[in-house]
């Protein structure tokens, strides 16, 4: 178990680094999408101020926040690798795409 202070966003940021690079050329796709997902914002947003070291690899990041609209989700969602957030915003998210009507989730 790694405790507070020992590297947990720095862990998963390389791990993250290192498949957006290597399985899209592995699966013949053009990119490696992953969600991390986060017990409060607070936490999503130091995280991603944290994987800034993945732009440097190639690899775009954004944050998902409650307050942003359907069309910035939709444009995050569509553009963006790897995406941090709460568990409560993926959640709505989820929601809203599969029983609202609103495909927030659909990719290119």
């Amino acid at each position: 178990q790694i405790k507070t202070g020992e590297g947990k966003t720095l862990i998963t940021v390389m791990y993250l680094a290192a498949r957006c690079k290597v399985l899209p050329r592995l699966h013949g796709c053009d990119k490696f999408r992953a969600d991390v997902c986060t017990s409060t914002s607070a936490l999503a947003e130091d995280a991603y101020k944290e994987a800034e070291k993945l732009q440097g690899l190639g690899v775009s990041r954004g944050l998902l926040t409650s307050g942003m609209t359907q069309e910035q989700k939709k444009c995050l969602y569509r553009t963006t690798q790897v995406i941090f957030g709460s568990f409560s915003d993926f959640c709505f998210d989820w929601i809203v795409n599969d029983n609202g009507g609103v495909k927030i989730r659909e990719v290119d």
